[in-house]
């Protein structure tokens, strides 16, 4: 199978280089030329706890892919997503499977409008993965991966991804109520990510303060009743617990909404907390908290991005 990787920063590095190892024609498309001339050089290094891994790996700008993958992987910010698609749309042909794994909602609507749906796989992952530094990173534990075709039909392409990521090393499921699982985590970024922007702090100081606890409660409060009246049943129990897990395991963590603000990057917050208040309106009700998250993390954008 010819797997191209459609951003290729720390998770779509980590997916491929796995994906490599197992014996898979696989090549990185990123647009961060020192990120791909690393690679090309001296391979990818995946880290972990207890060892290190250099994997030889094919990697290209986006304009350089010759090659019509049989499946694509996309992976870029959620808020890129449009401009990656119109970069690659020409090489995608009628066989190649389209699949998403990326943060937050909206996303499988924007792949939708440029391919059939009953190409497109959707679904979330709990890998967790940062950037060292060009063509270097490390994860911290294993993950899951939950996926589902974008129309509900089962598929031997779902069945053939399923076994391609197992076969990998890369522990995954198919998940016919798959937009729980995404929609739990979209809670759960929602409040880790939103708080830590905003403040400025590591997930284990919002737990030290019973205010942040209680806000990040409200945020999922939101959140879960947003879901339901979608018909999405997403259990506030399930989420909060995650919560509780991250402030225990995690407490020195900084989401990427928050290195995106330090680094004065555009963050994903349209479509996390962002994506809850449209989701809200549209019901005819409103989320006081995720809306002041998402209206204060625009605001801090625009310290920056103004300038640029």
């Amino acid at each position: 199978m010819v797997i191209a990787i459609i951003g290729s920063g720390a998770m779509g590095s980590l997916f491929g280089g796995r994906l490599k190892s197992a014996g898979n024609n696989v090549t990185l498309v990123d647009v961060w030329e020192d990120h791909i001339q690393t690679i090309n050089n001296n391979g990818l290094i995946i880290e972990n706890p207890t060892k290190r891994d250099v994997i030889y790996i094919s990697a290209c700008l986006p304009g350089d892919l010759q090659k019509p993958p049989d499946l694509m992987i996309i992976f870029t910010k959620t808020i890129h997503t449009e401009s990656a698609l119109k970069d690659v749309q020409s090489l995608i042909s009628d066989q190649t499977t389209i699949l998403t794994v990326q943060n937050g909602v909206g996303h499988d609507r924007i792949i939708a409008r440029y391919f059939d749906r009953s190409k497109i796989i959707h679904g979330v992952t709990t890998y967790p993965c940062h950037i060292l530094g060009p063509g270097h990173v490390r994860t911290e534990e294993e993950g899951t991966i939950k996926i589902m075709t974008l129309d509900g039909r089962h598929r031997q392409m779902l069945s053939d991804v399923d076994r391609l990521f197992n076969s990998a090393g890369l522990n995954c499921e198919i998940t016919p109520d798959v937009t729980v699982a995404i929609w739990e985590k979209l809670a759960f970024n929602a409040a880790l990510n939103g708080m830590t922007t905003v403040l400025r702090l590591p997930v284990g100081e919002i737990d030290r303060v019973d205010d942040g606890r209680d806000l990040v409660k409200k945020i999922v409060d939101e959140a879960v009743e947003v879901a339901n009246r979608m018909d999405i049943a997403i259990s506030k129990s399930r989420i909060l617990s995650t919560v509780s897990m991250a402030f225990r395991a995690h407490k020195d963590h900084k989401p990427s909404m928050l290195q995106d603000v330090l680094s004065k990057r555009k963050t994903e917050v349209d479509f996390i907390n962002g994506a809850i208040v449209r989701e809200a309106k549209a019901l005819g009700f409103s989320v006081p908290a995720n809306e002041t998250l998402y209206r204060l993390i625009k605001v801090l954008e625009a310290t920056y991005l103004k300038k640029e």
